[in-house]
This record gives structure tokens, sequence and C-alpha cells, in this order.
């Protein structure tokens, strides 16, 4: 177990080092979701100067400690790119850090999706991510989405308000 994965994180840290920015990302990623606190600075140090696909560090970075980058990834939530948005969406809705709380509550009152699928998977997402936050402010917007014109969205609404009326809302 832990003799695997220490030799997995120094094959990924070579792995920052690789001529190729895809492997350079993807080791970062992949440093992000192994959590070991030791790769931060390495992983902080292969931020790339472009600003393209800088949010997946930043996640990286917050999965390894280093907080100080959130507003990297909520700067994704309004990306170009839709896989892009999904991603930053993913993973502020993992974090439930209360800094990122009032970009995802911008998206459900905008609904600026660029189409209505879209717009409807970020309602959705949004809803059943929202207990995490344990914060009275994430409540709010949960009493009004039982009216939201999906039924998915409204049935979700109702999940989350139950789990939010619980001493413990991250139990299922």
């Amino acid at each position: 177990g832990e003799l695997k994965a220490e030799k997995s994180v120094d094959a990924l840290l070579a792995s920052l080092k690789d001529d190729d920015p895809g492997v350079r990302k993807a080791a970062a990623i992949a440093l992000g979701r192994i959590g070991d606190p030791r790769a931060a600075s390495a992983v902080l140090a292969s931020v790339p100067e472009t600003a393209a696909g800088h949010w997946e560090y930043a996640a990286a970075l917050y999965r390894l400690g280093k907080r100080d980058q959130l507003d990297q990834i909520t700067a994704a939530l309004r990306s170009e790119y839709p896989d892009s948005r999904r991603g930053a969406l993913k993973a502020l809705l993992e974090f439930a850090d209360g800094r990122s709380l009032a970009a995802l509550l911008a998206l459900v009152a905008n609904d600026s999706a660029p189409d209505k699928r879209e717009a409807f998977e970020i309602r959705l997402a949004i809803v059943r991510g929202l207990p995490a936050f344990e914060s009275a402010e994430a409540r709010v917007p949960l009493k009004r989405m039982p009216g939201d014109g999906e039924p998915a969205v409204r049935a979700a609404a109702v999940g989350s308000l139950v789990k939010t009326s619980r001493p413990d809302p991250r139990s299922d």
C-alpha cells in the first residue's frame, strides 16, 4: 500500500518535468488526487505561464492543501469550454469551500449556460452538492428550488433539504 503510493508519487513528480504539457498537467492532476502534501511545491512550480487549464492545477493544489487559488477554479465556471466548466463545477462541489458558494449560487440565479441541457445539469449538480457546504447561506436557494421547472431538480432539492435538516448533513 504505502510503498506503492510513494513510488507512484515519485514517478509522478518526475512527470511534472516532462517536455509535453499534457503529461505535466496529467501528473499534477494525479498528484492532487493522491493527496500527498509533499507534492504541493513541485506542482506549484509546474504551473504553466499561460492561463489555459490553469484551474486544473489550482484544483490539484487545493487537494494538496494549498487553498489560496480557489478563485482560479471559480473563474473556470465561465470558461468558453464546456468540459472546463463541468470540471470546475465538480471540483468546487467536492471542496464545498464556502468561498466558492457565491459563484455557484450565481450560476443557479443567472441560468446563463449556453444551452438548456447544461443549465439543467448545473442546477441539478448544485442542488445535490449544496448540503456539503453546511451553511445557512447554502440552504436559502434550496428552499426556492422545489419551484424549479424541472422535476429532477425539484426532487433533488427536496432530498437536499432533508440532508440539511439532519444533524450531520454529509450522512446519507
